[in-house]
């Protein structure tokens, strides 16, 4: 009995453990993703922030004067503004090969990736479309997409496995289980029947 008490004990600790590393995973992973797409989400925010401090005056477009457009453009490499028809009309240290006009297709695949190399990103506003970018090899930006239909069969693979897994688990664990009775060495009970005159 003992012995069976001591088993049971060993399953539940395992599967305790099993647990707590299975929680303490999934929670060090909502951490990540939620420091991670915090900073995504600071970035876009600093981006629309960065588009309408840029105003129209007389002179063209300019930085509010609240900061001077060194401080406006920390963390961004160069920025610039592209009017309806894909020409620039703005911008701040634009690399020259840069400075040129741009077709739809151009803006519809740098505005989702890179420009050159840059990852850009941009903003809608009433004088045009605003695009930063920030240095070359700080930001990794990836587009992760893929059909529902090959979701939903992931889902539904997954769930015969794990019930696979349970029974191997249960299976492993019936095999293990202690002998019931009470059962002797050999040895022993022959020399308890001796003893006992019994043959």
């Amino acid at each position: 009995m003992k012995t069976f008490t001591r088993m049971i004990r060993r399953y539940v600790l395992a599967t305790a453990a099993v647990v707590l590393l299975v929680v303490g995973l999934l929670l060090g992973l909502a951490v990540y993703l939620g420091l991670h797409y915090g900073e995504t989400s600071d970035d876009r925010a600093r981006i629309g922030t960065l588009a309408e401090a840029l105003t129209p005056t007389a002179d063209g477009l300019q930085f509010d004067p609240a900061q001077t457009p060194a401080q406006w453009m920390q963390g961004y490499a160069w920025a610039m503004v592209l009017d309806g028809n894909g020409t620039v009309i703005w911008q701040y240290d634009l690399p020259q090969n840069l400075n040129k006009h741009y077709t739809a297709s151009e803006i519809a695949s740098f505005s989702r990736w890179y420009l050159d190399d840059w990852p850009v990103f941009c903003w809608t506003a009433d004088y045009g479309l605003f695009v930063a970018a920030q240095p070359r090899g700080s930001v990794w930006k990836y587009n992760i997409y893929s059909s529902a239909a090959l979701m939903y069969a992931a889902a539904a693979g997954l769930l015969p496995t794990l019930g696979v897994l349970r029974l191997f688990q249960l299976a492993g664990g019936t095999a293990a289980a202690p002998p019931q009775g009470n059962h002797c060495p050999a040895g022993r009970r022959a020399d308890e029947l001796d003893r006992r005159g019994q043959p």
